[in-house]
């Protein structure tokens, strides 16, 4: 596989190296490049499954590509054993015992967390998730917090409209989740 060279690496590291100087213009045209992307991905009948801000790629001219598709396939039923870092990308019903199904609005839900993390500079649940331990069943603390509802506060001085979104994106029900039509349209 051969991917074109991005400059400024992750969207994680462009959020550190340069969040505070992003105008809400750079902030909506991130988020129109991963909605575009995640909108290809699920129109081909895929889901991105693992979208988070270290899946996704800054071009040398600041524009979002979708990478880590080692594990993007249709929509079949996989472990609930998700790498602990990621967890505050991972819809709730993901988090459940079992497991649930993957769907397209699993990953309406990570964008809605990734849209946050534009807006706020860090990712969701960073320092909770970096204070966890499975040992000390901390982790599934957590995992059941965010089950029951528990969201990242919107950060002062968000757009309105961008706010909404991303809460929209976050909903504790899939189905009240917008689509990534809706999505795209708004942005």
């Amino acid at each position: 596989l051969i991917v074109e060279h991005n400059e400024h690496g992750s969207l994680h590291s462009y959020l550190v190296n340069f969040h505070p100087h992003l105008t809400w213009t750079d902030r909506y045209n991130l988020a129109m490049d991963i909605a575009l992307g995640l909108r290809y991905l699920h129109y081909k009948g895929y889901r991105h499954r693992h979208l988070h801000s270290a899946s996704i790629l800054i071009d040398t001219n600041g524009s979002a590509v979708l990478s880590d598709f080692g594990s993007t396939r249709d929509a079949e039923v996989i472990s609930s054993r998700e790498h602990p870092a990621r967890m505050g990308y991972i819809a709730p019903e993901r988090l459940t015992k079992n497991g649930t199904r993957y769907s397209i609005e699993c990953d309406i839900y990570s964008l809605g967390m990734v849209f946050w993390e534009i807006t706020s500079g860090r990712p969701p649940f960073e320092n909770q998730i970096a204070a966890c331990s499975v040992e000390d069943g901390s982790l599934m603390n957590l995992a059941q917090s965010i089950m029951a509802g528990r969201r990242e506060r919107p950060v002062e001085g968000t757009d309105p409209i961008f706010e909404d979104l991303y809460t929209r994106c976050w909903n504790s029900n899939p189905l009240e989740r917008p689509s990534i039509d809706w999505i795209i349209q708004t942005l």
